[in-house]
């Protein structure tokens, strides 16, 4: 049966597994690795003690890999298989499930392979699917940690946590378990900035709303704010991330000559720029998308050559980018 990842997390979590028999694909490598995880949790529970891993192997025979991994001390194991050279399916619907848990998981086997199609169609069999997780799960998995932990935060530090974390199933939880660690009931979006940062410049996102100021208060400002080459790359990774909000809020606007609306298309985190971003966003054209773009490529390249004028440059990238978007 085909089922994706965060449909089987929410719908198995908290109940039986109907099946012994799991092939695991996609392209998010985190997220297979939680699957495999989750499942042999749930399955150990059952008195599948024994975890056997084989890795890159061409296995012929199901049997002949149970026969290789007999033990005196149990009879119930787990066998993970991982990126398989081949497998012969022929012999699945014979494997005894009372002492016999197969896992096959890889990030490499294609959708239209003869396994995926088997397990696919398979009425008791899962096939389960790993991609990136989708918005309104990550808003329902940061929910449920919120509630779960009992942690508060405000309104805008939800939308910006909801916004700014990561959409990889692993990483998010990670970031969600430095918010408990932090140990702090109630928080702001400073603390959450700080958290979720990889960097403790955790205000550097701000420096992109300062394109609006002067050329001199541009460059006052980054000289406190810019203080290391990673601060440089983290730095354009969020022009990066506001570019392209910006340029599907200009869509909206150009195509429907309606502001609010274009307006509304934005992170709620972002309420108190929305002046500075309105602006932008009537500003903004095809051509000067262009002219970003290749102004960020032609930064990264300098960045990655000229490591210690890591400031200078991230200045002249700051004004370049005045010019196109006030």
């Amino acid at each position: 049966m085909k089922i994706n990842a965060e449909k089987f997390i929410e719908k198995y979590q908290g109940n039986d597994l109907a099946s012994n028999f799991f092939l695991i694909t996609g392209n998010e490598i985190g997220l297979i690795h939680e699957i495999e995880k989750i499942i042999i949790q749930k399955i150990k529970l059952i008195g599948f003690n024994e975890v056997v891993k084989v890795e890159e192997e061409k296995i012929q025979s199901i049997d002949d890999l149970i026969d290789r991994n007999t033990s005196l001390f149990t009879s119930s194991k787990i066998y993970l298989h991982k990126n398989p050279k081949e497998i012969n399916i022929q012999d699945w619907d014979n494997i005894d499930s009372s002492t016999s848990t197969i896992i096959v998981s890889s990030n490499k086997i294609k959708n239209n392979s003869k396994i995926k199609s088997y397990f696919d169609n398979h009425k008791k069999f899962y096939s389960v699917s790993c991609y990136k997780i989708s918005r309104q799960f990550k808003k329902k998995i940061i929910d449920r940690f919120l509630n779960l932990n009992k942690i508060t935060i405000k309104k805008t530090a939800y939308w910006y946590l909801l916004e700014s974390s990561e959409n990889e199933y692993p990483l998010l939880i990670n970031e969600l378990e430095k918010i408990k660690q932090y140990d702090k009931k109630e928080l702001e979006t400073k603390e959450i900035q700080l958290l979720l940062s990889p960097c403790q410049s955790y205000d550097l996102e701000n420096l992109f709303f300062h394109t609006v100021l002067s050329s001199n208060a541009i460059i006052q400002n980054s000289r406190s704010m810019i203080r290391s080459l990673s601060d440089s790359y983290f730095f354009i990774q969020r022009v990066k991330y506001f570019i392209d909000l910006l340029t599907k809020a200009n869509t909206i606007f150009l195509e429907e000559n309606d502001m609010e609306k274009a307006s509304s298309s934005l992170p709620k985190y972002l309420f108190r720029e929305k002046d500075k971003l309105n602006l932008m966003i009537r500003k903004l054209n095809q051509p000067r998308i262009i002219v970003i773009n290749n102004i960020i490529k032609k930064t990264e390249i300098l960045l990655r050559k000229n490591n210690s004028m890591y400031l200078i440059i991230v200045q002249r990238f700051l004004l370049n980018l005045r010019k196109n978007l006030v």
